[in-house]
Order: C-alpha cells, then sequence, then structure tokens
C-alpha cells in the first residue's frame, strides 16, 4: 500500500471536515469504479466465487473497525450497532457457499491494509473515524449494487441471499450518514484530532483501491471477472 501523500492544506478554515475528506478521496474513488471488478460488480455480472473472494477482503477491514466503533461507541450521538458490518458479512459468506470466513486467503494487500489499522488504532486512537467514514460512505450506493447484485445471482432482494452487506441500514442511510458526518466532525474538533481522522480516511481509501484492484487483477488471470 502506498504511503498517503502529502494532503492539501485547508482552502478556508470554514471548511468542514467532510468536505476536506471528500475532496481528498474522490480521485481514488474514481479510480475504483473504473476498475473491472467494479464495473461488473455495478453490473451484476461479477461472479460469485470472485464476489466471495471480495467479500472475505472486506470483511478483513470490518472485523477491525467494528472492534474500533465498540471501543468507542460512546463518541456517537446514536445506536452504534447498526454501524457493525462484520457479521452480515459472514451471513452473506455463508449464503454464497463459503462454510468458513477464512475459507479464501487474504490477499497480501489486505493483510498489510489490516496491519495499518491496527498500528493506527494504537498511534492515534481516534483516527479511525476516517475509516468510517469512508465506510458508511460507501453504503450510499448499496441500494444499486444490492438491486443488481440480486439480478446478477437470481435471488429475492431480501436479507438471506448473499447480498446483506448491502442490505443492512439502507432504510435510513442518508439521515444516518448525516449523523455519522456531524459525530466525526464533533469528535474531531472537541479532540484535535482532524488531521489525523483526515488522513486516516485517505489511507482508507488506498486500502480499498488496492484491495479492489487485486482482487481484480487476480481473477482476470484466471480468465475475466464476469460470469
Amino acid at each position: 500500500m502506498s504511503s498517503v501523500s502529502a494532503l492539501p492544506s485547508r482552502t478556508s478554515e470554514a471548511t468542514s471536515l467532510s468536505a476536506q475528506i471528500r475532496a481528498d478521496i474522490m480521485p481514488m474513488h474514481r479510480q475504483i469504479e473504473a476498475l473491472p471488478v467494479s464495473e461488473a460488480l455495478v453490473a451484476g455480472t461479477i461472479h460469485p466465487r470472485i464476489y466471495v473472494h471480495l467479500l472475505t477482503q472486506l470483511r478483513a477491514f470490518h472485523l477491525r473497525l467494528d472492534a474500533f466503533i465498540e471501543a468507542h461507541s460512546d463518541l456517537l450521538n446514536f445506536d452504534h450497532g447498526i454501524l457493525l458490518r462484520t457479521q452480515s458479512l459472514d451471513r452473506d459468506l455463508a449464503a454464497l457457499g463459503a462454510s468458513e470466513p477464512n475459507e479464501h486467503a487474504l490477499l497480501p494487500i489486505t493483510e498489510e491494509f489490516a496491519s495499518w489499522m491496527e498500528d493506527e488504532d494504537r498511534r492515534a486512537p481516534l483516527a479511525l473515524l476516517g475509516a468510517l467514514y469512508v465506510s458508511e460512505g460507501s453504503r450510499m450506493g448499496s441500494m444499486i449494487l444490492a438491486r443488481r447484485l440480486a439480478q446478477g445471482f437470481g435471488v429475492e432482494m431480501k436479507p438471506g441471499e448473499g447480498i446483506d452487506y448491502h442490505l443492512s441500514g439502507l432504510t435510513d442511510a442518508p439521515k444516518r450518514w448525516q449523523r455519522v458526518r456531524e459525530s466525526i466532525e464533533r469528535v474531531a474538533e472537541q479532540h484535535g484530532a482532524t488531521e489525523h481522522i483526515r488522513s486516516a480516511a485517505v489511507r482508507t481509501m488506498e486500502g480499498f483501491l488496492s484491495v479492489y484492484r487485486d482482487v481484480g487483477s487476480y481473477y482476470s488471470s484466471l480468465g475475466g471477472v464476469e460470469a
């Protein structure tokens, strides 16, 4: 995983942390969207085997983020349970035929990503709020992904069909996303953690870009990423 580049300075003191992070990670977000594995995901043509491999990598991230959320739940102004996503990943892996979460080995980049999260949590305990920002922001596209995956897998759009990761928390996603942003900005200001959180958000997006790229590259070498 590449090191975090120097972040651009604030354009003004009034610029919100959310706006800064959004500007920082947007180029990587667009790179992820342009990857073949992402295009197959959005089109609903991703092969279940590839999707299982991708979910396994994401599980390593969410396992550590969930532990962070549980440890710092007092910082959030709402029920944090909906932010926890490891269990939904486990349900999906089981529904898609992965009897154990670790059936598919983690990619080296995933192991590096997970190690960084653990190190960062020890070094700057509030920094992983930046990872939470990226995680929750990504859920805004889950309604489309859930529908496309259901169509592609030939299943109903309901829990237990292998798409729980995207179905979970859809009903109040926009309002929750606003509460998450407000909570992160409040904590950042109260604890002087703005730059740590901002840097962690960038590093998280770098991690996602590397994981999606490596998952796609691996399966492209086996004959493509589409069913």
